[in-house]
């Protein structure tokens, strides 16, 4: 069905993006940020931001939480339909990659949704800790590419 094709393309770019750019709990200073207004006081101050929420905006949609639980629910529901309904080929391994991506960037980004949300800390397994919590940035390259990759060549298998 190609409007899962879209979909799955659409929101692993998306959740890509999110985790690579959005890090709520730290700026560093080896992360891509800019100074918020560079002609004005702030310069002074030394206030920074991440390079996502200046292309997206200070109080956009972004900042609710809502949207990191809409974004997962959806990239985990359309990964699932992703391995019943390939663009074309084999059923299940005809579109391997962007359900794996999509299952990891969408739990990651639930699991982003918790941290903001909860107070209690999240019992995670170590390995999904480390692959779904520590390595975001990682996941959401993986994401990336896959989508630019699945929307470029969509016959491929495994693609």
């Amino acid at each position: 069905m190609l409007q899962f094709y879209f979909l799955s393309v659409l929101l692993n770019i998306l959740t890509g993006l999110v985790l690579f750019f959005n890090d709520k709990d730290k700026v560093s200073e080896d992360d891509l940020t800019v100074l918020e207004d560079e002609n004005e006081a702030s310069v002074k101050s030394g206030v920074k931001t991440s390079l996502f929420s200046k292309f997206f905006g200070k109080g956009s949609y972004t900042d609710d939480e809502m949207f990191y639980l809409v974004l997962g629910c959806l990239s985990i529901f359309t990964a699932l339909i992703k391995l019943l309904s390939a663009v074309s080929g084999i059923a299940f391994l005809g579109d391997l990659f962007p359900a794996v991506a999509g299952f990891a960037g969408g739990a990651s980004v639930l699991i982003m949704y918790f941290q903001l949300r909860s107070t209690v800390a999240l019992d995670i397994n170590s390995t999904l800790e480390f692959i779904l919590v520590e390595s975001r940035k990682v996941v959401g390259i993986i994401c990336l590419v896959v989508g630019i990759i699945h929307f470029i060549v969509p016959g491929v298998l495994f693609l």
